[in-house]
């Protein structure tokens, strides 16, 4: 899910303009008990003004190249559905894309 290959975003990806370190990402995969990251989402056309943040927990981390900046995780957004999501994510830029499956 790079950001150089083209996609048109469905109604469940969204364009992360803000998200966690690295430091942050370690700790929600590793510690004993269940912690959340938030990933600030960019608004989409015709939604009000602000920023959205959207709290997940992660369950897995992949390095995609040899940076050590791009990374590929994986794990379930925290709410009343509990969502699986998949993302693409630059520690260095703390910019990416994420896929949320449908309930």
């Amino acid at each position: 899910m790079p950001s150089d290959k083209k996609k048109e975003l469905g109604e469940d990806d969204y364009k992360i303009n803000n998200g966690p370190s690295k430091f942050d990402l370690m700790m929600a995969l590793f510690s004993p008990v269940s912690l959340t990251v938030d990933f600030g989402l960019e608004r989409r056309a015709g939604e009000r003004r602000g920023r959205r943040a959207i709290p997940v927990h992660i369950t897995g981390l992949v390095r995609e190249d040899g940076s050590g900046e791009s990374w590929l995780i994986s794990g379930w957004v925290d709410g009343l559905c509990m969502r699986n999501f998949r993302a693409w994510f630059r520690t260095d830029r703390r910019t990416g894309l994420l896929s949320i499956e449908p309930c």
